[in-house]
C-alpha cells in the first residue's frame, strides 16, 4: 500500500477492525488463563458444600443379615439452623453379608456429617430400573420408626441397623 491508499476510509476501518478483533482475543485469552489458574487452585475435590465422614454399617434381621435392598441416610437440618444446605442423601447397596459402605457424591465418600434419617428401600442392582418388579419386592422387615443416626467426623461411622419383623 502506498502512501495515498492507506489512508482511505476503508482502509483505516479495516485496520481498526484488525484491532478491535486482536483486542477481544486478547481478553479471551486472559480470562481463559484465569480461570484455569483459579480451577488449578480450587481443584476437583469434594463438591459438597457440607463436609462428609466415611460411613458404612451392616442391616440385621432377628441376628441374620438382610441380603437385598438398598439403604438411604437422609440428613436432618439441625434445630435452629437457618441454612438451607444440609447434605445429599448418602446411599449404599445391601450386600450378602448385610453390610453397605455409604455413597454420596463419589464410591464411598460416605454421608455428610451430621444426622440422618434411615430409610430402606426394596431394591438392588440391576432391579432398581424395573419399578414394577422393584415394588413387587418386599422388604423382611422395616426400620424402627424415628432411626436417627448421627454421622461425625473422624470417627468409625459403622451401624448396625436391627430391622423390626413386619406384621402379617
Amino acid at each position: 500500500m502506498n502512501e495515498r491508499t492507506m489512508n482511505r476510509p476503508e482502509n483505516i476501518r479495516r485496520e481498526k477492525s484488525h484491532k478491535c478483533l486482536l483486542d477481544a482475543i486478547t481478553k479471551m485469552i486472559v480470562l481463559f488463563a484465569f480461570a484455569c489458574l483459579v480451577g488449578g487452585f480450587t481443584g476437583c475435590g469434594n463438591p459438597s458444600p457440607v463436609p462428609l465422614a466415611k460411613a458404612s454399617g451392616k442391616v440385621t434381621l432377628e441376628g441374620q443379615p438382610v441380603t437385598t435392598g438398598r439403604i438411604l441416610f437422609r440428613p436432618i437440618r439441625p434445630a435452629g439452623s437457618k441454612s438451607a444446605i444440609v447434605g445429599k442423601i448418602a446411599r449404599a447397596a445391601i450386600n450378602e453379608n448385610g453390610e453397605f459402605v455409604l455413597t454420596s457424591y463419589h464410591q464411598g465418600d460416605g454421608a455428610a456429617v451430621g444426622e440422618h434419617r434411615v430409610q430402606l428401600i426394596a431394591a438392588s442392582g440391576a432391579e432398581d430400573d424395573d419399578k414394577e418388579k422393584t415394588k413387587k419386592k418386599k422388604l423382611p422387615g422395616k426400620v424402627p420408626d424415628g432411626l436417627v443416626v448421627s454421622v461425625e467426623q473422624g470417627k468409625d461411622n459403622y451401624f448396625e441397623i436391627k430391622l423390626e419383623t413386619t406384621e402379617k
